[in-house]
């Protein structure tokens, strides 16, 4: 079940390596500006609402259950 989570709690998952993914689905001007960054390489990928929307069967074989979603 989707849940929220606090900034600190994001960072310490990174850091801790128990966020295996994060899907921005902000515009790409959000995303330009500011990203999600830790101590440890985390897979980003950044794929605005609408297209998530869009391609929401490809989307659910290629994003972990455990991912953080950042709108």
């Amino acid at each position: 079940m989707p849940t929220s989570i606090t900034p600190r709690e994001l960072y310490d998952g990174i850091t801790e390596g128990s966020i295996p993914m994060i899907l921005d689905v902000r515009n790409q001007d959000e995303f330009a500006a500011w990203q999600v960054e830790g101590t440890k390489s985390v897979p980003t990928r950044n794929m605005p609402i609408w297209m998530a929307v869009e391609d929401f069967d490809d989307l659910v074989g290629e994003v972990p259950e455990d991912a953080v979603v950042v709108c």
